[in-house]
């Protein structure tokens, strides 16, 4: 306790002495400002070290250009060289060090600061490496083609500028020279070196003409079969790059060493990323060549011993469908997927099912019903919840389907209702959302004639979210045809009425009050003329209200409660609409509350007083 108590105190007196040290600086003249921050660059106070590092532009622009090349960048050379200071610092010497690039004479004679810059990129600490980096290539894209320097010294920060150097060459014997000078730190003893040329190797592709190219080509096989496994991965990643650039032969050269590496590669690392990157190029080759080759590697993957192999190729496989024939994808990935349904890895399963939904987008009704249906109905039925809440995630995916009555009949349906009923609350809370989706998709009455009854039983389940997302659909049904969709889905709510189950009979109350809500202003912003099997007042007096008096004199307090809620809101409507004067359902609805003013609850009681005085009753 007492050792962080002296940490505070000393944090404090560096604060303090830094604040002295600014005011200090403020109330001098331009001249003592410069000195201030050179004399002080090397201060014990890393605060005071921080404020002089953020001035350094005030001593340039005093200086002037010329010595600014002659005196100030050398200054910052040798501290950078001999003065060992904490990332903070560092980092932003960088861009305070790039920035100096605006009060110098000549644009080009940037040498001092690429030295600075070269030697911060080595640096012990990755942000002032990360730093050092995006500025030295900032400076290598804003300058002309003359500025090539031969003494960049960190050979990994080196690997990312040789791309923007490469670029600006127009002497093609600087430029051999420079791919060789690549090619050796290629083949350095350094994995980190290697891993750097491997992460770049595809961006040098790019700048690069045809005959480097082939050079190119060579060396990414030599990075394939590179012993450390992040050297290859990078060389994968880098694949990519090569094909974009390559010719016909040159795109068969570079799949044929791709294929022959990773398919002796032990790595799950390297077998990954392969599967990642035959996603990225499979869609530039034809259906026989991505067969031939990308195929029985992608077969293997999925049968990989590693689940994070397995995981990666699965994923995969909604656009390998796409990129080869249906056939062969039936008879070489079917079978896979089928033995995938029982992997001992719930994650792998659970990646299985989403993509089991997806491939439904991209395949015909007959594949569907003889080879998905089967894989679908299992993976339905898995023990994890992540698996099964996966798979129905993807039910959207099915509406071409849903649309065919008699697939949805036979299959999906029967889907649907054995998810319905499982006893997991997140799988069919994820249903009800999808049918949410669907019944935005469908015309209504396909949609009422299929999903209705299912509906029903969401409107009844345990789990309120359900329950909820249920009323919001019923919503959704009235906002798109009142006429035709509020006797049916008068009948569900009227059956949660007259419930066994309290919360159903609760449920229904509040089905009416989020509904009639949206009833009543479309009936009152409508052509009543057009609507005249539906009258409001009618569908007020002959259904809602002889429903809401027939639970008045329920048990359970809760539900009288929100019946005293319900005749309020429906008091509401009616003074909002017409004269309360003389009123049969005014009349009905004063006897209920009346009735509740002596009611045993107190909250029953309380709300119903409170309605007797709003309306005054």
């Amino acid at each position: 306790m007492e050792k962080d108590t002296n940490y505070t105190n000393k944090d404090n007196e560096l604060k303090d002495e830094a604040e002295i040290f600014k005011e200090e600086y403020e109330n001098s003249d331009e001249i003592s400002k410069m000195s201030l921050i050179i004399d002080q660059l090397k201060h014990e106070n890393r605060n005071i070290r921080f404020f002089c590092i953020n001035n350094l532009h005030t001593v340039a622009e005093l200086l002037g250009p010329s010595r600014t090349e002659e005196e100030l960048l050398p200054l910052i050379l040798d501290y950078i060289i001999n003065f060992e200071d904490n990332e903070e610092i560092l980092s932003n010497l960088t861009y305070k060090l790039f920035d100096l690039t605006n009060y110098i004479s000549n644009k080009n004679n940037i040498t001092s600061i690429l030295r600075g810059l070269e030697l911060l990129a080595g640096n012990d600490d990755e942000n002032v490496r990360q730093n050092a980096t995006e500025n030295l290539c900032k400076l290598i894209r804003n300058s002309d083609d003359k500025i090539i320097q031969n003494d960049i010294k960190s050979k990994i920060y080196c690997c990312y500028l040789f791309p923007l150097v490469y670029q600006k060459l127009n002497c093609e014997n600087t430029k051999q020279e420079l791919f060789q000078v690549f090619n050796e730190i290629s083949r350095e003893d350094s994995p980190s070196v290697r891993r750097a040329a491997a992460a770049n190797i595809g961006e040098l592709a790019l700048v690069g003409d045809n005959n480097l190219l082939n050079s190119i080509i060579n060396l990414h096989f030599n990075l394939l079969k590179d012993n450390v496994d992040i050297v290859k991965v990078h060389a994968i990643e880098s694949t990519k790059a090569l094909l974009e650039q390559s010719d016909e032969d040159q795109k068969k050269n570079i799949i044929s060493n791709f294929i022959s590496s990773i398919n002796r590669d032990k790595s799950w690392r390297v077998k990954y990323a392969a599967a990642e990157t035959i996603c990225d190029v499979v869609k530039d080759f034809d259906f026989n060549f991505n067969e031939l080759n990308f195929l029985p590697s992608m077969m293997l993957f999925l049968k990989d011993t590693e689940p994070e192999v397995r995981s990666s190729a699965v994923t995969k496989i909604n656009v390998l469908i796409n990129n080869i024939s249906k056939d062969k994808f039936v008879s070489n990935i079917f079978p896979i997927l089928q033995e995938m349904i029982n992997d001992s890895n719930h994650h792998v399963r659970s990646l299985l099912a989403t993509s089991l939904l997806q491939i439904c987008e991209n395949i015909d009704e007959n594949i569907f019903q003889n080879n998905m249906v089967d894989l679908i109905n299992k993976i339905i039925k898995d023990e994890a919840l992540e698996v099964k809440n996966a798979a129905v995630s993807g039910f959207d995916k099915l509406i071409d389907f849903i649309k065919i009555k008699s697939i949805c009949d036979k299959h999906i349906l029967p889907m649907m209702v054995e998810i319905s009923k499982d006893s997991k609350w997140r799988v069919r809370f994820t249903l009800c959302e999808k049918l949410n989706v669907i019944c935005e998709t469908l015309d209504t009455e396909t949609f009422k004639k299929n999903f209705m009854n299912l509906l029903t039983l969401f409107f009844m389940d345990h789990a309120y979210e359900i329950r909820k997302m249920t009323i919001e659909m019923f919503n959704k049904f009235l906002e798109k045809d009142l006429e035709g969709n509020i006797s049916v889905i008068w009948e569900k709510i009227k059956t949660s009425l007259l419930s066994n189950n309290y919360i159903l009979r609760i449920e229904g109350l509040k089905a009416i009050d989020y509904l009639k809500k949206h009833f009543y202003k479309s009936i009152k912003n409508s052509n009543v003329s057009s609507l005249a099997s539906i009258n409001n007042d009618s569908f007020l007096k002959k259904d809602i209200i002889p429903f809401v008096i027939l639970l008045k004199d329920d048990k359970v307090p809760n539900v009288r409660f929100n019946i005293v809620q319900m005749l309020r809101n429906i008091l509401s409507f009616i003074k909002e609409n017409e004269s309360m004067v003389n009123n049969d359902t005014v009349n009905k609805i004063r006897k209920v509350i009346n009735s509740y003013i002596t009611d045993e609850d107190n909250d029953v009681k309380f709300f119903a007083v409170e309605a007797f005085t709003m309306f005054n009753l």
